[in-house]
This record gives C-alpha cells, structure tokens and sequence, in this order.
C-alpha cells in the first residue's frame, strides 16, 4: 500500500485488497493470515457503524469466501505440526518420567498449595484498629 501511495484504508479499492491479500497474506502462516483478514474485517464493520465512516470497501474475503485469500495449510515455516512428531521411544519415557514427578511429589504439592490458599487468606483480612496498636507512639 506504501508503495502504491494508499494512506488510508478507505482508498483501498478491490484491487488493493486482493493485492494485499496475494502479496501479504501469503508470506505469514495461515492462522496468522486468518487473524489479519478477520481484523481486517473488523475495521471495514466498525466503519459502517462509525458516525464520520472512512469509507472502507468490504473486503473481498466476506463475499467470496476465506479460502483464496489465504495461503495453504502448512506451505510456510512454522505453524502447527511444522516438526515431526516424537517418536514412541521418546514419548514414553518423558510420560512415565511425568508421572512419577507428580506421584512423588504429591504429598508437597498439595502441602505448598494449601500453605499458598492459607497465606491469601491470612492476606485478604482487613486490619483491626486493635492490631494497629503496635506500642509504638502514634505518628500525630
């Protein structure tokens, strides 16, 4: 848009949003592209609410669908199942491992957790002006 001098969303033709959309939205990872296309979206709504609207053209994407506008599952790096699964031989021994650190350190586990809940507790309660009275001389 900078190079096509487009400063405002409300300049923005059909060209431009499909522009955008090939040019852009094909460089991120497809949930991010989803996210940009729906704020995008958000922006063209909120203006048909607006008292002083910009102007904004619905985008292409809301009458044509969100499958030509966004690039295909899993063609850029990153993303979701982007790296090969562990294998078994791993997995097992980390679940097992897993397991045994919450079995064996149950017993402290639920003891740091209620001695947590009691100092919140202790924490919540609204001084007395009986504890106030420390011995001390008062400031006045």
């Amino acid at each position: 848009m900078h190079e096509r001098q487009i400063t405002s969303l409300g300049a923005c033709t059909d060209t431009e949003w499909r522009a955008y959309a090939r040019e852009r939205l094909h460089q991120v990872s497809c949930d991010t592209a989803a996210i940009i296309r729906v704020q995008l979206a958000n922006l063209w709504a909120f203006d048909q609410l607006s008292a002083r609207p910009s102007g904004i053209i619905q985008p292409p994407w809301e009458t044509e669908g969100v499958d030509d506008f966004l690039p295909a599952t899993g063609t850029t790096a990153g993303g979701e199942n982007a790296t090969e699964p562990l294998d078994p031989r791993v997995l097992g021994p980390l679940l097992i491992w897993a397991i045994r650190f919450v079995d064996d350190f149950a017993d402290d586990i639920l003891a740091a957790w209620a001695e947590r809940r009691r100092l919140i507790a202790v924490a919540a309660t609204k001084a007395s002006p009986a504890g106030w009275d420390s011995g001390k001389p008062s400031p006045s």
